[in-house]
């Protein structure tokens, strides 16, 4: 997939650039310093300097996997790309984390935008902790943010989303079933007790981890028999 390249200083949002534009066509749109970074269910995702900082625009006439599906295609396109340049022991987080020793470094959001009722397109935002902030990271999210310890300039940067992107547009060509399968070599806490938010029933549940189904759905086995959450995060 041949994209397009925008680059700002500073902008609020990356994925609200695209969806305010509306950008149809394959682009990567990033910024080295976000304003108002967003993370799923609106929450903030701190974009200081130091990070990385993109949104992925891909037609859907170009998808061959399910739209549900992007969201993970892209958790092992970052992994798979942040591992060949440092080597580090990366782990992807049920449903849209990279970890490294236990600590997020990177979230991912993705948006479908629509037009007469029809997806035109997926806005895959991406964000990075490349290194960790000059003066750390903020109080309330010390105890689980982390950096992957790279440091590189604007340019190397700027290359690092290519690649992620480039990866990630190859990667959206495959089956779901290939997806899954990929996700699932390197999904973290498997056979682990957790505690997990159901997203739809507004439920927590508690129990060890056991895979993710073909459709993405985490797969639990409580003391009350087997769970799949089709929306929702781990807690701890």
């Amino acid at each position: 997939m041949n994209f397009d390249f925008i680059f700002f200083d500073e902008i609020k949002s990356t994925n609200d650039f695209a969806k305010e534009k509306k950008i149809k066509s394959p682009t990567v749109i990033m910024a080295r310093v976000q304003s108002g970074g967003r993370g799923r269910m609106g929450r903030s995702f701190i974009s200081e300097e130091g990070g990385l900082y993109f949104s992925a625009v891909l037609p859907t006439g170009y998808l061959s996997c399910s739209l549900s599906l992007c969201t993970a295609a892209a958790a092992v396109a970052v992994r798979r790309v942040l591992f060949e340049k440092t080597g580090k022991p990366l782990c992807i987080k049920w449903v849209n984390d990279i970890l490294l020793d236990g600590k997020k470094v990177c979230g991912i959001l993705s948006e479908t935008v629509t037009e007469n009722g029809y997806p035109e397109s997926v806005i895959v935002g991406i964000g990075v902790n490349l290194i960790e902030p000059k003066d750390g990271f903020a109080p309330e999210i010390r105890h689980r943010a982390g950096a992957i310890d790279y440091f590189t300039d604007t340019e190397g940067a700027k290359e690092l989303a290519f690649a992620i992107s480039e990866e990630l547009s190859g990667l959206v060509r495959c089956s779901d079933g290939e997806i899954i399968s990929l996700y699932r070599e390197h999904l973290a806490f498997v056979g682990e007790n957790i505690t997990a938010a159901d997203y739809k029933s507004g439920e927590v549940h508690s129990g060890k981890i056991v895979s993710v189904s073909e459709a993405g759905e985490l797969l639990l086995k409580t003391e009350n028999g087997d769970v799949l959450l089709s929306s929702g995060e781990i807690l701890y």
